[in-house]
């Protein structure tokens, strides 16, 4: 979860169900965290440098997210919390969207990473996932795993 203090974004750790929800706050969801980063790449390039260049002290390394993937036997739903009209944090259970990768690609293996420039722009899904079709870079990317409800996608900037 990020903050705004003095004009400065700051990253902090939160328990979603100890401490979010009863104050009605909540985790990214993979959309966001995309739009966050494509907002701060924008508007606050040394913040956005910061996140996603391994080495930096301020690297995400790696960021929890609000997306909980489950298996229902034919197809991966994806579980997240918005805000409703009344501001309460309700949960959402939908379809993953079916052009989500869900291959790894990691930097150094046989299969490059996923390009970030190209996930910030055309190629993520509507829920913020990579698209099948990604460029390869230097982001590693490992998809939520078929037989394993609760599992989740996984963003790393090691070696980017």
């Amino acid at each position: 979860m990020f903050q705004e203090s003095h004009g400065v974004l700051t990253k902090t750790t939160v328990n979603l169900t100890d401490c979010c929800i009863p104050k009605k706050e909540k985790m990214l969801t993979p959309f966001e965290m995309r739009e966050f980063l494509a907002y701060s790449r924008n508007n606050f390039p040394e913040v956005y440098e910061n996140l996603v260049v391994s080495g930096s002290s301020r690297a995400l390394g790696a960021e929890r997210l609000d997306a909980e993937i489950s298996w229902d036997g034919n197809r991966f739903c994806m579980s997240y919390h918005f805000f409703n009209d009344s501001g309460n944090v309700i949960r959402k259970t939908e379809k993953l969207d079916e052009t989500t990768l869900i291959k790894s690609k990691l930097f150094g293996s046989v299969s490059f990473g996923v390009s970030i420039e190209d996930y910030l722009g055309e190629g993520s899904t509507f829920q913020g996932f990579p698209h099948r079709g990604i460029k390869k870079g230097g982001l590693n990317y490992t998809p939520p795993k078929k037989r394993k409800n609760g599992s989740v996608g996984v963003f790393s900037t090691a070696n980017l």
